[in-house]
């Protein structure tokens, strides 16, 4: 199921040019690894952030979908 997040941009850089290259965050969710320009094949530690969005979405699940303001 897609996140809340999926769309937001990560920087993730090559540890061996350290070349940069922007993914969505839904991206990184489905790929293990990449190849830089330089054509190093990068491998993608996202245990943590997986982790990290899992709980935040399980927080943002717990704000009303609906606020009704009394003056």
């Amino acid at each position: 199921m897609p996140g809340i997040a999926d769309h937001a941009l990560i920087t993730i850089r090559c540890p061996k040019c350290r070349e940069e290259q922007k993914k969505t965050i839904g991206w990184v969710k489905v790929n293990e690894r990449f190849t830089c320009s330089s054509g190093h094949e990068v491998a993608i530690r996202k245990d943590e952030l997986i982790r990290g969005l899992d709980q935040v979405e399980r927080e943002l699940a717990k704000i009303p979908r609906k606020i009704t303001l009394k003056l």
